[in-house]
């Protein structure tokens, strides 16, 4: 029967009367051929060494109970003479000798020895690692920042998210080697549960607590209310109509990003060619001159369905502040050319989560050939919805 190898990148540690052995498996410790070299357990051994760091003449090796080919750690636990009595354990603050071997059907391979001093405060590694610590999650717009604390022995770390609480699991990153990672192509409109555990070339450690985000989306509509009138924005005549429906942010303290707004068209007439959706700030209770923000959105609009324009890049929205939703039309310069937006007499409108803190204008404004903005005159609102990331 072939000797089984030396035991691969063995390293020893101490601890508190033990000296703890981590070693690899073995390339080869799999039976090949009757009679191969496979590895079907481990011996180790210890002797006082108070000198230089040699081999005694004779060396009692002892069996490591339930080793195989497998086994990569082991603690050597042996014992001391103190005051005339034999106490369990390796004596703290004495220098041993300590070496470990691999069997093949008791035909034992080449060693591995060094020399270890015993302390009560030092802490070998573990096995496998620790449940990391200190998880955190930070949302962005589609992303989601998870970051912790290094677990002992840990050379890379598994990811793991839940979108249902944990119950189940999908895995995020197999062997992240650095303690933060961000996840892309997220649900901003979705609570994410997160856990973390480190891994080796030994196996798995422990899961981490898992720490769950709240979903970051805030949105006001009103587009569930009756529809009154189907509004015009186009041109009748030599008239040239655009809209503007105002909307108040809430009162998270960083703020909010524009996700998208969508509103509920009603019948298109002749051959309008676009409708430009863009937000403005405030100026004087009217829309500000120019555009903060153009929308992306259909090139053209859908009749009797609801059509959404969204932020292209990053939209910033204040706190506690009035900005305008523009609806204005692209038409030929001879004819009648409208899209229709539905109108609505309703104040009602919802916010979720239901303490957002956003409201919508209960009127909405009209502007003729560029002239000034008016109120309309029949208490019609817009029918809309405007969404939108914490920041």
């Amino acid at each position: 029967i072939a000797a089984p190898p030396k035991p691969k990148n063995v390293s020893a540690y101490p601890g508190d009367k033990t000296v703890v052995f981590i070693w690899e498996k073995p390339e080869w410790h799999k039976p090949v051929k009757p009679g191969g070299a496979e590895v079907t357990g481990y011996q180790a051994a210890y002797w006082l060494n108070p000198g230089v760091c040699a081999w005694p003449t004779d060396v009692k090796w002892y069996n490591i109970i339930g080793s195989n080919g497998d086994t990569v750690y082991h603690a050597v636990i042996g014992h001391h003479t103190e005051n005339g009595e034999l106490k369990p354990g390796l004596k703290n603050g004495v220098q041993y000798g300590v070496a470990l071997r691999a069997l093949n059907q008791h035909v034992p391979g080449p060693a591995v020895a060094g020399c270890r001093t015993p302390s009560a405060d030092a802490t070998p590694p573990p096995l496998v690692p620790p449940a990391p610590e200190n998880l955190n999650l930070i949302r962005g717009d589609g992303t989601l920042t998870v970051t912790w604390h290094h677990a002992a022995t840990a050379t890379g770390y598994q990811v793991d998210y839940s979108t249902n609480g944990g119950q189940s699991w999908a895995m995020a990153v197999w062997w992240n080697n650095t303690t933060s990672t961000t996840l892309r192509g997220m649900d901003n409109g979705t609570a994410y549960t997160v856990r973390v555990r480190g891994r080796n070339n030994r196996g798995d450690g422990a899961w981490s607590d898992s720490v769950t985000v709240a979903v970051p989306v805030v949105s006001v509509s009103n587009l569930g209310e009756t529809t009154s009138v189907d509004g015009t924005i186009g041109k009748i005549g030599t008239n040239v109509s655009r809209r503007a429906a105002g909307f108040t942010t809430g009162t998270n303290s960083g703020g909010y990003n524009l996700q998208s707004v969508t509103l509920k068209m009603g019948n298109i007439s002749g051959s309008p060619t676009g409708l430009t959706a863009a937000i403005h700030t405030a100026s004087g209770g009217n829309p500000a001159a120019s555009a903060t923000y153009t929308l992306t959105g259909p090139t053209s609009p859908v009749a009797n369905a609801q059509n959404t324009w969204s932020c292209s890049g990053v939209c910033s929205l204040a706190k506690d502040t009035e900005y305008f939703l523009v609806l204005t039309p692209t038409v030929p310069s001879t004819g009648n050319h409208v899209y229709q937006a539905a109108f609505t007499r309703s104040d009602n409108q919802t916010n979720t989560p239901a303490n957002a803190g956003w409201s919508l204008a209960d009127v909405i404004k009209e502007s003729i050939n560029g002239g000034n903005w008016t109120d309309s005159t029949t208490s019609d609102a817009l029918k809309f919805k405007v969404t939108a990331t914490l920041k």
